[in-house]
């Protein structure tokens, strides 16, 4: 049974190359930033946004590395990518081997991971941060496991080589994200305290140190970025204002991650009554990884953030402590009503939900670059003959401004790197920013939808462009609709997308049949999409 798990395993991983390997595209929003960086020999700059008070300056900084050494093409970032996955599961398989020997666990655990809705999409795509926190972290922890295990065994040159690259390591991941700091920091500062009557002095300080990096980096961000930003909270502004909001954030992590929510944090729970109730031993290492994760997970809880990979470097500290505390306590685990309970159900979602979510993701994150860059080189050539001498007006159906007007700035990135300038197209938008993300008009944009936030009307000759985007469901009926005004010039067909057809899915439908229309419009506000693949694009012009 071992060797059939770990053959599983090793195929996936094997598929995953493949796919990360074929036909790799440029992404139609956020990767647009590569158009005028990396794409034409520039580097890509520190991600920095004072205005939004967002600090996580390494993201994407490994492509300034990679195109030193290879050509700037999609090819290039994705072989990086996926040498990076394989490099950062087989370090990961090297922790669980320091945790238990039980080779089944092992690689259902990293089966878990690979399939996890977080992990294709940071992998699957460019700008993501959390696939660098997670690369890092596990060298870290890594290193840091290893020393713990034969620190007697190292001279004292190899011992700060290693201490050095720990803290290295540990500092690389905590400047991708804002919140990095709090897992790696209360890592360290619980192992820190647990440990302090055993631990050898050099790990004391190995702790020090990382808890002395968090510190530095709380009081960077709090003086030089959280001073001096403007009057958009990024986390603010995305926060849901209702009730239901709160709670569907909570459901939403349940779905995607149902192992961290409904086994971490009772496990959690119970190792911290179990040390500071009942007094017993506390497990230095592990129990630090559950608190480590833990605090990670009620950050974005506090934030009031949610999406499918925001939790993802979580995992790095939960799965190794909860495989620990699953094979150290079986027994008495197992006959408690709660964690069989609080597993079960864990499983039961992980399978029926969190893995039709992931099929999706990667379903999603393959076709869209294809199809949208398809779209991209159609408008080209057709505005070049349709409109020789005049600009194009081109509407994007379904994306509100607000917070989604990066999709409008992208859009019309990529246009200009194929070969248009704006004096051959404008974007514009029928409808009103709904006011989702406070955003100002930008009078210097060479489009419409970007200068103003009043609506625009589609006019005879106008091109409208259906994408994956937007808010409405594009069913047959609504095409039928839009083909007595418009006439559709060119659609992609995507005929092996996998649709989600998980249990949240099934809520979702129950719940858009029990409700009246408007109400759902508001609670799925990025459209129904109802147990089919959305992914193909769709233009049009005005009759």
């Amino acid at each position: 049974m071992a060797k059939v798990t770990q053959f599983v395993f090793y195929v996936f991983l094997g598929i995953y190359v493949v796919l990360l390997l074929l036909n790799p595209q440029l992404a139609p929003v956020e990767e647009a930033r590569f158009l005028n960086t990396l794409q034409i020999g520039k580097y890509y700059p520190f991600e920095i946004h004072l205005y939004e008070a967002r600090f996580h300056p390494l993201q994407s900084q490994e492509y300034n590395l990679v195109t030193l050494l290879l050509p700037p093409t999609p090819f290039s970032y994705y072989l990086f990518n996926a040498l990076q996955l394989v490099v950062l599961f087989l370090i990961f398989a090297k922790i669980l081997n320091f945790v238990t020997k039980n080779k089944i666990f092992i690689y259902l655990s990293l089966l878990l991971l690979l399939v996890s809705p977080g992990l294709i999409t940071v992998w699957f795509r460019l700008v993501f941060p959390e696939r660098g926190i997670l690369f890092f972290t596990t060298l870290c922890l890594y290193l840091y496991l290893k020393i713990l295990k034969r620190i007697k065994d190292y001279s004292k040159a190899k011992l700060i080589i290693i201490l050095s690259a720990i803290v290295l390591f540990a500092n690389l991941a905590i400047y991708h994200k804002e919140t990095v700091f709090l897992a790696l920091g209360s890592f360290a500062f619980f192992h820190l305290v647990l440990s302090w009557k055993q631990s050898n002095f050099k790990i004391k300080l190995l702790d020090g140190l990382l808890i002395l990096s968090s510190s530095v980096f709380i009081l960077i961000y709090y003086f030089a970025i959280y001073l001096n930003s403007g009057t958009t909270n990024y986390a603010e502004a995305l926060a849901p204002s209702s009730t239901f909001g709160n709670i569907k954030i909570i459901l939403d992590y349940v779905f995607s991650d149902p192992l961290l929510i409904l086994c971490l944090l009772p496990l959690t729970g119970w190792r911290l009554y179990q040390i500071c109730i009942k007094k017993q031993t506390a497990y230095p290492v592990y129990d630090a990884m559950l608190m480590a994760a833990l605090i990670y997970i009620i950050a974005f809880l506090k934030l009031k953030l949610q999406t499918q990979y925001y939790l993802l470097p979580a995992y790095i500290f939960a799965i190794p402590a909860m495989l620990f505390f699953i094979t150290q306590f079986q027994p008495r685990l197992m006959a408690k009503k709660w964690w069989i309970a609080a597993f079960g159900t864990a499983i039961f979602i992980q399978i029926t939900s969190a893995l039709p979510m992931g099929l999706e993701t990667l379903s999603d994150f393959k076709y869209i670059p294809i199809n949208a860059n398809k779209t991209f080189d159609f408008l080209v050539e057709n505005i070049k003959s349709r409109y020789p001498n005049q600009r194009a007006d081109i509407f994007l159906d379904g994306i509100y401004r607000g917070r989604k007007n990066y999709i409008y700035h992208d859009f019309g990135e990529f246009l200009q790197y194929k070969g248009l300038t704006p004096k051959n197209f404008d974007l514009k938008s029928d409808l009103p920013s709904n006011n989702e993300f406070p955003w100002e008009e930008n009078p210097n944009s060479p489009y419409s939808a970007l200068r103003s936030k009043e609506a625009a009307k589609i006019s005879k000759g106008d091109y409208l462009v259906i994408t994956p985007y937007s808010y409405k469901d594009p069913t047959d009926s609504y095409m039928n609709n839009l083909e007595s005004e418009y006439k559709l010039l060119f659609r992609t067909h995507s005929q092996w997308a996998i649709p989600n057809i998980g249990l949240q899915r099934v809520i979702k439908y129950v719940v858009v049949k029990i409700l009246p229309e408007e109400k759902t419009k508001t609670m799925f506000h990025q459209g129904l999409k109802l147990f089919k693949p959305v992914v193909d694009y769709y233009v049009f012009i005005r009759k």
